[in-house]
C-alpha cells in the first residue's frame, strides 16, 4: 500500500471525499498524513476499509530530466537528484520519491518509465542557446551540453548556473569547467547566493550581463529554463522582460510572444 497510495500527503481531493466518510468538516488548512487523519477522524461504522482504498489516490509519479546523453552514455540513464526537506506541522520531513532514491544501494532495483518532453530539446547544431539553470535544474543542461559536444555542434553555448553556497553547490563543477576550457562552453555565469552578504541569484547575473543577453536573443539564440517554477522561473522571466525593455527598446510582451510562438523560449519547470 505504501508503494502504490498515497498515504502521506493527502490532497485536497481527498480530504473533501473523506469527509463524507467520517461525517467530519476536516481543516483544508494543515497538510495531513492518512493515519492521523484516521486516529482524528475516524470512519463511520458503516464504512469499511474498502471504502477507503476506494478513495485513496494512487502516488503521481515524479519526472525527472535525464541528465546524460545517449551519445556519450552508451545504455546509462543518468538524473540529478536533491534530497527535499521541508517542515509540516512543525515536524522535518523528506521528498517522497528523493529520500527513497536517496536511500538506494548499487544493485538495488527500482521500476521507472520515461517520458518523452518533445518540445524541450535541442535546435539545430548552428543554433546559439542560453541555458538557464540554478541548483538541479542543471539536469538537462549537463544532457543538452554532453549532446552538443558529442556532435560537434557549432551554436554557442551560454550557461547560467547557481545555488546557494560554491564549495558545497556547485554541482557538475569539474566537467562544467573542462567544457569551458575545451570551447564547449562559450560563456558559464555562476551566482551563489549566500557566500556573500547580499543575496545575489541567476536572474541579478542575467541583467549584469544585459548588453549581451539582449544581443543573442535578438540574433535568435534560444533561451531554456529549468528548476524551481515559484519564485526562479517567475524572476527570470521579469529580469528577461527588462532586458527587452530598457536595452533592447522593444515590447517585452510581444517579443517573448514571438520567442515563445519560435520555440526559442523553453521552460521546463517544477
Amino acid at each position: 500500500m505504501k508503494k502504490r497510495f498515497n498515504i502521506l500527503f493527502l490532497s485536497e481531493n481527498f480530504l473533501k471525499k473523506y469527509s463524507f466518510l467520517s461525517k467530519k468538516n476536516i481543516s483544508l488548512n494543515r497538510k495531513w498524513k492518512l493515519i492521523d487523519l484516521l486516529i482524528k477522524f475516524p470512519m463511520k461504522n458503516e464504512y469499511s476499509l474498502k471504502d477507503l482504498i476506494k478513495i485513496i489516490e494512487p502516488i503521481k509519479p515524479r519526472l525527472y530530466s535525464i541528465s546524460s546523453s545517449p551519445k556519450a552514455h552508451e545504455n546509462v540513464i543518468h538524473i540529478t537528484v536533491s534530497r527535499h526537506r521541508f517542515q509540516l506541522n512543525g515536524k522535518r520531513l523528506y521528498g517522497h520519491c528523493s529520500d527513497f532514491l536517496s536511500k538506494l544501494k548499487i544493485g538495488d532495483e527500482l521500476s521507472f518509465f520515461i517520458y518523452k518532453n518533445k518540445i524541450f530539446k535541442l535546435p539545430n547544431s548552428d543554433k546559439d542557446i542560453i541555458l538557464i539553470g540554478p541548483g538541479t535544474g542543471i539536469a538537462p543542461f549537463r544532457s543538452f551540453l554532453y549532446e552538443r559536444e558529442a556532435t560537434k555542434a557549432t551554436g554557442k553555448n551560454w550557461l547560467f548556473f547557481g545555488d546557494q553556497h560554491f564549495d558545497t553547490d556547485f554541482l557538475y563543477k569539474r566537467e562544467i569547467i573542462n567544457w569551458k576550457k575545451k570551447g564547449i562552453l562559450y560563456r558559464v555565469i555562476l551566482s551563489f547566493s549566500r557566500d556573500q552578504e547580499k543575496k545575489i541569484y541567476v536572474q541579478d547575473k542575467i541583467w549584469i550581463n544585459r548588453i549581451e543577453f539582449f544581443s543573442w536573443i535578438k540574433n535568435g539564440a534560444y533561451i531554456y529554463v529549468c528548476g524551481n517554477k515559484i519564485p526562479m522561473s517567475v524572476d527570470v522571466e521579469k529580469m528577461i522582460s527588462r532586458i527587452i525593455e530598457e536595452v533592447g527598446k522593444c515590447n517585452s510582451k510581444l517579443f517573448i510572444k514571438k520567442m515563445k510562438k519560435e520555440g526559442r523560449y523553453l521552460k521546463d519547470v517544477y
